[in-house]
């Protein structure tokens, strides 16, 4: 429906550069939803965190070098799935994007999106970045004059540094990263006897980046990647397998108004993926009601029984 208030031919040149689905607006919620106001909920604590991070990159934005530490390599799945009704038969990992609170903080989000009867055979691990030291830009925004440390998978990409060249953005730490989300994902395929064609691998922003090169290198077997305002780090080794080696399925949700992410980076990460991207034009690096409708229906596909 709101392709048509789009207008066809612009909708057409979207598609004719690879988007699968093209919106204008934030979206409002479904009125036939029967839990509108939690997805009302989720979309308001969700982007009030991620406006602080947003206001934090204007001007320039030194990036985090130095690790100061980290949460554990690995998060048990034990108590959470014993208190699950079912043998979990599904498994769904989450990865928050930069400065972000940590995995706990979109938990909520993560069962909003996992619907139905999917909710009650599908395991929802939300682990947490390592602490790294935090941009001066950051430490500027909040007022802390000290080390100030924020969550991050790996030094960001962002689109513009002014007097800093693109190249030396380096996305350093994008390995280690890669490595701790195999070893959760084996760890927890071993557990609970989940095969890896039902995992399914998410995330916001840099956590959308570390999804799309876990499954486009080391964890490639898995049954779906989720990227909200998301692309695919230049520092991942791509393996070229040739046009027939099969990917897994892919879903890209961009946001035509990202300051953070163009949408050119979600393209060339669809390209590669042969993910499905769906742009909606009038979002920025924010979350969007159409996105958890979306991204749920697209999660209840991977996740049928």
């Amino acid at each position: 429906a709101r392709e048509v208030a789009l207008g066809a031919t612009r909708a057409a040149g979207w598609r004719a550069r690879g988007v699968s689905g093209v919106s204008r607006g934030k979206g409002g919620v479904d009125v036939g939803d029967g839990d509108a106001l939690v997805v009302q909920r989720v979309i308001r604590r969700i982007n009030r965190r991620v406006a602080i991070a947003v206001s934090a990159f204007d001007g320039t934005v030194p990036v985090p070098s130095t690790t100061v530490s980290s949460s554990s390599s690995l998060r048990s799945a034990s108590a959470l799935a014993s208190s699950m009704k079912t043998t979990p038969s599904s498994l769904f990992v989450w990865l928050h994007g930069f400065a972000d609170d940590g995995g706990a903080s979109w938990a909520e989000f993560a069962h909003a999106v996992v619907d139905g009867d999917a909710r009650e055979r599908t395991l929802i691990l939300t682990p947490d970045a390592p602490l790294v030291r935090a941009p001066r830009a950051f430490e500027a925004h909040k007022g802390v004059k000290d080390d100030l440390e924020v969550r991050a998978w790996f030094e960001p990409r962002l689109r513009s540094a002014p007097g800093r060249a693109a190249e030396s953005w380096t996305c350093d730490g994008m390995e280690a990263s890669i490595a701790r989300v195999r070893a959760i994902v084996d760890e927890t395929c071993a557990e609970h006897a989940i095969p890896l064609a039902r995992v399914v691998l998410g995330g916001f922003s840099q956590g959308a980046c570390l999804a799309l090169a876990c499954a486009a290198r080391d964890l490639r077997d898995v049954g779906g990647v989720l990227a909200v305002r998301g692309y695919l780090p230049n520092r991942v080794d791509r393996v070229d397998d040739g046009a027939n080696e099969a990917r897994p399925h892919a879903l890209i949700l961009a946001g035509g108004a990202d300051p953070l992410v163009p949408v050119d980076w979600s393209l060339e990460a669809g390209q590669y993926m042969r993910a499905r991207v769906v742009l909606n034009e009038d979002v920025g690096h924010e979350l969007s009601a159409d996105d958890i409708y979306c991204a749920r229906r697209w999660l209840s596909q991977r996740f049928a029984a």
